[in-house]
């Protein structure tokens, strides 16, 4: 059911370790009920985008720039 007409965005607030941020949550919705199903791959990208941002906050490296950073070195 990967299909991105029934993906929608709402702004949320999560806490991360006692530092709250607020980003743009992708979730879906069943076209035939309209109510909110889970998408395992959908929460994985809330989840590296949630955690992509508290990085940057906390000036640590993001998973994307390990990633590139992997992927220099071979």
């Amino acid at each position: 059911m990967d299909n991105r007409e029934n993906v929608k965005i709402r702004r949320v607030e999560a806490n991360v370790m006692g530092t709250i941020i607020e980003y743009d949550e992708y979730y879906m919705i069943n076209p035939e009920t309209k109510e909110e199903v889970f998408d395992r791959n959908l929460e994985i990208e809330n989840d590296t985008r949630l955690y992509d941002i508290y990085k940057k906050k906390m000036n640590l490296s993001a998973s994307s720039e390990n990633k590139n950073i992997d992927e220099s070195k071979r």
